[in-house]
């Protein structure tokens, strides 16, 4: 396991920390997140985590969000899977909002069987759909 933690001189914070296990036979879980805190009030986080088993599969997720000073924010998210045969599938969603209310929405999926798939919706400040 590790960390950390820092502060700035005008009030910004932040910290991290991590850990892996293996177990010798060839699987393995880690795990990891930061975060910050700006001095005029943004914030933000990251937190991921794998796991990978002796034949080869694996998996992977992980997760960050941000907030301005001034009310913009966005998250996004996201999802990897592989099988020990190689057949693998994913998804990320990303979420973003302006200051002044306007934002996007969107998903895109993806699998070796499968291929691409992405949906997204922009809108205004009126939360009204616009082309993107």
């Amino acid at each position: 396991m590790r960390g950390g933690a820092a502060a700035g001189p005008n009030g910004g914070r932040f910290a991290r920390g991590s850990a892996v296990y293996t177990d010798g036979s060839g699987n393995a879980a880690g795990t990891n997140g930061q975060a910050f805190a700006g001095p005029g009030g943004s914030s933000g986080a990251h937190a991921g985590g794998f796991t990978r088993t002796a034949d080869g599969g694996m998996t992977r997720q992980g997760g960050a969000a941000v907030a301005g000073a001034n009310g913009g924010y966005g998250s996004t998210s996201s999802t990897f899977s592989k099988d020990g045969s190689g057949n693998f599938s994913g998804a990320r969603g990303t979420d973003v909002q302006g200051a002044q209310g306007a934002g996007y929405t969107g998903t895109t999926t993806y699998s070796n069987t499968g291929g691409v798939d992405h949906q997204g919706t922009c809108t205004n400040k009126y939360g009204e759909q616009v082309p993107c």
